[in-house]
């Protein structure tokens, strides 16, 4: 039986106050008990909770039912005085209180009725839907709980009144007759999914903390919204005087120790308490795996009893065998191991060594690696893990999960086991140590060599040279050398020849076809290889080369220009690997940066500032991905030119130079040096744009770019496009104009639909600049209409003051009553990034939309004048006035007074010198 709240020594019940923030009534000798237990002051309201708890009401019998220090009594007393408040009578007894029992039913019922009649009596009459409504709450009906007992509360329910409920506290369901409940409507369960505390409750609770965003979710993850261990928290905290929670964590395990000891565990049987200490060393479990780690025959009834009587562990989903999966919440899973261990390591280990057994004869082949690394089985780990095929444990668990298999072997045993030799490569790759690498795979392949002169390979050694073969050219992938023709032709081949069963190989390889066909400018072969690549991760469950695969369709998609695309992949990334994302720090760098890049191209430069800071301290470990590193370098430059400046932004580039070189990229160094002219073409500074050039060698006015040494299609296309923009600044748009022909054929021909639009866009400038309006204005009408289509603004808007001029001209030129609503929007964002207000020189004559008496009329309507006022104001009839409103309304694509107003601004078709506009209180 459990302990009662009322028993053991004081600070056992200064604890569970610091729990459930409740204070319990003295004990009475009453049967029932009119008064409620009192709240703390700081008791966190949760309406939330108390609002299905209203919606219950008109049922019978209400169950909260959930674990120990999951709030019951806290949120029953937090109901009962609202309810008490809204006129109802509450009446409330615990069974630590009294000598309870229900044997004597008659005389409950009795006791009760006149308990609330006297009440009744002294309460004054209350009008709403809860005025002569009873309630009766049992508290901690767990405690009490029998046979007998509860068909004596199944025989109370049957015989209440419409106006009286009865609410039970539980951790486990009394056993009465639940199905007929339910299908009559008389009961009402509020479980755990309710009790726990929501993400917005806890963010209150620690409000004024400096809780760190990992922070917040190690402990979202670690107590699973568990209200007592909150309440532990919270307490340390305002004991400590709001001291950093971040390093409360460690602390406060010793208080949850302590309160599951007196609460839960010091309670239950020893054979179930040995049970529970098998069993922690496993995340999740069948009844056939408990009945092998405990090796009892009874495991799979210990388990229905645990989970019905809410002890901290549940069934989570039916697996494949049809069996329940268990899991333990996470926090009592900890506390279970740290009880083990006091036991003795050797039992550890020794439950370990059982799991690592269980696992290789199910094939799962990480988790036995796993549990052989920490029975300390050195050699049964490297068999299991070069049985397994590490890198494929690598790419199904992920990096921190080899990094730890790793670490388990000394490097002497690694060398012993190529499979586990060639992981290790993987693992240096991944880290961004290429050279080290490199120095690795070039060791394995002159000891591959020596054995396969005196040995016949045999098919186990044939498929580990596929494994050599594919890591070799990670290699090159990685350290951004080229695939040749050959290497492609295998790489395909291979695939031809791989079965369907291998799913992991058929993964390596088409990820290589993925880095080899955007190298080669094949963006569509691209995306459909990461595609196929993810499918495959998803049906072995290899969720972190699952992310992967949707960060490098994110990054391909960004390249055809579609970033609205784009930034849903990389937004669905995380979740294919979230436990793996809260706790690998390298992840999260690298979906930051590419989501970063998205927000850039979306013009979102607090966003994309937000997310890529940071990336400049850690670049120089982080994984040698040449596109990460490309993407995340010159987008950080590029928000270093919108925030600090140009000469800001070529500080980052030369750091990015600097890692070429101390990575052997080449091609990074000249990706930098292009997006170095390319800002300085942007910034008008053509001179220090033509010195960048000449650093690369190129004479930028006469030089093939497809024939200089390091240029792939994407740096000839980055090349052309600078140069394009140069010509136009120094006034020879014939050159201009065709370039951008040849180039802009060339991307509609090969589907490079990011640089298609940006020479377009340049292309549109270059016509204006010779007066070729029409054109110019059916061009860039043409490239909005694309950028719309696709979620891009940084093209248009990062080409400044002759863009913003165009636009206008456009604009006026088209009509607005001509646009759609989400072009004229569209429209109106653009001109307003265009029009920073630390510069509006280039507003003094802004682009004639509306005539001077309609721009008269409109400023009127600013100050909130009615047509009356602005007729009297202007000189004019009120009919007039009527009449320049509707061509208003008709330019702007409006039908409202406010709309006009305020998209009228947004353009900037005001004169701009005017007064501060005052929204109109009373617009007609």
């Amino acid at each position: 039986m459990q302990k009662s709240p009322s028993e053991g020594d004081a600070s056992a019940r200064d604890r569970q106050e610091k729990v459930i923030p409740l204070r319990k009534t003295p004990a009475s000798g009453n049967l029932i008990e009119p008064n409620l237990p009192s709240l703390r002051p700081d008791a966190i309201h949760r309406p939330a909770l108390l609002s299905q708890l209203d919606e219950a009401f008109h049922h019978k019998l209400i169950l909260l039912e959930g674990p120990a220090g999951y709030g019951k009594t806290y949120a029953l007393t937090q109901w009962a005085e609202d309810l008490q408040r809204k006129g109802a009578s509450v009446y409330w007894t615990h069974p630590a209180q009294i000598n309870f029992a229900l044997d004597d039913l008659p005389r409950f019922l009795q006791k009760f009725r006149s308990e609330r009649a006297a009440g009744r009596d002294a309460a004054p009459h209350s009008e709403n839907r809860f005025d002569e409504q009873y309630l009766l709450i049992i508290d901690e009906y767990h405690l009490i709980s029998s046979s007998s007992n509860d068909r004596q509360i199944s025989y109370l329910i049957d015989n209440l009144q419409t106006n009286e409920r009865l609410a039970l506290a539980v951790r486990r369901r009394p056993r009465i007759s639940w199905a007929k409940r339910f299908a009559s409507g008389e009961a009402r369960i509020i479980n755990i999914d309710s009790l726990k505390f929501s993400s917005a409750e806890i963010e209150d609770l620690l409000a004024g903390q400096d809780l760190t965003e990992n922070k917040f979710e190690e402990l979202e993850k670690l107590l699973l919204g568990w209200p007592a261990a909150y309440g532990f928290l919270k307490t340390r905290i305002d004991e400590e005087e709001g001291e950093s929670t971040n390093s409360d964590i460690p602390s406060l395990a010793g208080d949850i120790q302590t309160y599951l000891c007196e609460e839960v565990f010091d309670d239950l049987p020893v054979d179930v308490q040995e049970f529970m200490l098998q069993m922690s060393i496993v995340k999740n479990f069948t009844c056939d795996l408990a009945l092998w780690l405990s090796g009892r025959k009874n495991s799979a009834e210990i388990l229905r009893k645990l989970t019905a009587e809410n002890l901290f562990i549940a069934e989570m989903s039916r697996g494949p065998n049809k069996l329940y999966d268990y899991q333990f919440h996470p926090a009592f899973r900890i506390f279970l191991q740290q009880q083990l261990l006091r036991k003795g390591e050797a039992l550890a280990k020794d439950q370990h060594r059982r799991a690592a057994k269980w696992y290789t004869e199910q094939n799962d082949l990480a988790k036995a690696a796993y549990h052989s690394a920490l029975a300390s089985d050195i050699e049964s780990t490297a068999n299991i893990i070069e049985t397994a095929g590490a890198i494929r444990i690598g790419m199904r668990e992920g990096i921190q999960s080899l990094s730890h298999y790793l670490s388990q072997i000394p490097m002497e045993v690694i060398h012993n086991f190529p499979r586990i030799e060639l992981a290790h490569v993987y693992y240096l790759l991944k880290g961004g140590r290429i050279q080290e690498a490199l120095v690795r795979l070039e060791t394995y392949r002159r000891q591959r060599i020596l054995n396969s002169e005196s040995q016949t390979l045999t098919p186990v050694e044939s498929e580990l040279e596929e494994d050599f073969w594919i890591i070799d050219r990670f290699v090159d992938i990685f350290a951004d050398r080229p695939l040749s023709d050959s290497e492609r032709e295998n790489i395909e081949r291979l695939l031809q020849e791989t079965p369907s069963s291998d799913l992991f190989s058929l993964c390596f390889l088409n990820i290589l076809l993925y880095f080899s066909s955007l190298r080669r400018g094949y963006i569509d072969d691209a995306i459909r290889m990461a595609e196929e690549c993810r499918l495959w991760c998803e049906n072995v469950d290899a969720h972190y080369w699952s992310f992967y695969s949707n960060l490098h369709m994110g990054g391909a998609l960004m390249l055809q220009g579609h970033i609205r695309k784009a930034h849903a992949r990389l937004n669905i990334a995380p979740q294919t690997a979230a436990d793996m994302f809260v706790r690998e720090p390298t992840l999260q760098v690298h979906h930051r940066t590419l989501l970063a890049a998205t927000l850039l191209e979306e013009a979102d430069i607090k966003g994309a500032e937000h997310h890529i800071r940071g990336f400049l301290d850690v670049v120089n470990v982080i994984e040698g991905w040449f596109e990460l590193l490309a993407v995340g370098l010159t987008t950080a430059a590029a928000i270093r030119a919108e925030t600090e400046g140009l000469s800001s932004a070529l500080t980052v580039l030369e750091q990015a130079c600097r890692v070429a070189d101390k990575r052997r990229m080449p091609r990074l160094r000249i990706a930098a040096k292009l997006k170095a002219a390319e800002l300085c073409s942007l910034h008008n500074n053509v001179p220090q744009a033509i010195a960048v050039f000449q650093g690369l060698g190129i004479d930028w006015e006469d030089a093939d770019f497809s024939k200089v040494d390091g240029f792939t299609w994407r740096e000839r296309v980055m090349a052309e496009i600078t140069r394009a923009r140069m010509f136009i600044q120094t006034a020879r748009i014939d050159q201009a104009v065709s370039r951008l022909d040849t180039l802009i054929a060339e991307c509609e021909l090969r589907q490079w639909s990011y640089f298609l639009v940006k020479a377009q866009a340049l292309r549109a400038l270059a016509l204006n600049a010779v007066g070729k309006q029409e054109d110019a204005d059916l061009q860039i009408y043409a490239v909005m209409h694309a950028c719309l289509q696709s979620g891009l603004k940084r093209i248009i808007i990062e080409e400044g003051a002759p863009m913003q001029r165009l636009l206008r001209q456009a604009v006026r030129q088209r009509g607005l009553s001509a646009m759609r609503p989400t072009e004229v929007n569209y429209i109106s964002e653009l001109l307003l990034a265009l029009n920073p207000t630390n510069n509006r020189a280039d507003l003094q004559n802004p682009a004639p939309i509306f005539t001077d008496r309609e721009l008269e009329i409109l400023a009127e309507l600013t100050k909130g004048n009615s047509n009356k006022v602005i007729a009297r104001n202007l000189g004019i009839e009120s009919n007039t006035v009527k009449f320049h409103l509707q061509n208003i309304y008709q330019k702007l694509g409006v039908n409202r007074r406010q709309l006009a107003i305020t998209l009228a601004q947004r353009l900037s078709l005001l004169n701009p010198n005017a007064d501060e506009v005052q929204q109109p209180d009373n617009a007609q």
